[in-house]
């Protein structure tokens, strides 16, 4: 239910953007999506649009994605459904909408704007490997590791510091039906080296794709930091 919220408000925000758009914005926005890479995550497609185009709102720009990625997603739940057929069913929802404009700009302005949005390569990938990427019922946040010195007393002298060990504590933020949750675990020494081994096998594991993909002439979609 909050997944589908979330769909409704990006719609509502990023077509009424899209909508305030001036041509010649538009056409910088569509120039430089047509000369960006596909990507994993919206923002990363986002990035290099502002690198190129920074006279663009970033905050435009991702709202504008986002509205569009809601509508490729919605098209691939209809397996047959073109283009056109989408904006035939969604043009009369979004007229319900007027916090996106009124009629005639809806039809005349945003209408044909998502038809060219949608075509763009770059766009289209990206919506289609993020979906890929976040199919998992849990998506990975974040990770930090907390490392602190722990006393061991003698029970006969409680106040006698006998010896000590170094605990450490993994926390892992991920989201599971958009909500953020945290589980964490106690890691000793040992723990630490098996975690580190699993992350360099895992490298390991995707550079030996990335070589064969490439000598199938495929395209390896990759993740990098977001821009400050």
């Amino acid at each position: 239910m909050a997944s589908r919220h979330n769909d409704a408000v990006s719609l509502q925000v990023g077509l009424r953007q899209l909508g305030e758009l001036s041509e010649p914005e538009f056409q910088q926005l569509v120039a430089a999506l047509g000369g960006t890479e596909p990507a994993v995550y919206i923002y990363q497609i986002m990035d290099r649009v502002i690198r190129v185009a920074p006279q663009l709102s970033r905050r435009c720009v991702r709202a504008v994605l986002e509205a569009v990625d809601v509508l490729i997603r919605d098209s691939r739940e209809e397996p047959v459904e073109t283009p056109d057929l989408l904006l035939e069913r969604v043009g009369p929802q979004l007229e319900r909408l007027p916090e996106i404009g009124d009629s005639k700009t809806i039809r005349t302005v945003i209408l044909p704007r998502i038809e060219v949005l949608m075509t763009i390569e770059a766009v289209e990938l990206t919506s289609k490997a993020r979906q890929v990427f976040l199919s998992q019922p849990r998506v990975f946040k974040g990770v930090r590791i907390v490392s602190d010195v722990r006393p061991v007393f003698n029970d006969d002298q409680p106040l006698a510091l006998r010896a000590a060990v170094v605990a450490h504590t993994l926390s892992i933020r991920f989201e599971e039906e958009d909500e953020e949750q945290t589980f964490s675990v106690a890691l000793d020494s040992v723990d630490l080296v098996d975690l580190k081994e699993a992350v360099e096998r895992a490298e390991s594991k995707e550079a030996l794709i990335r070589e064969q993909l490439v000598a199938r002439n495929a395209r390896l979609l990759g993740v990098e930091p977001a821009d400050d």
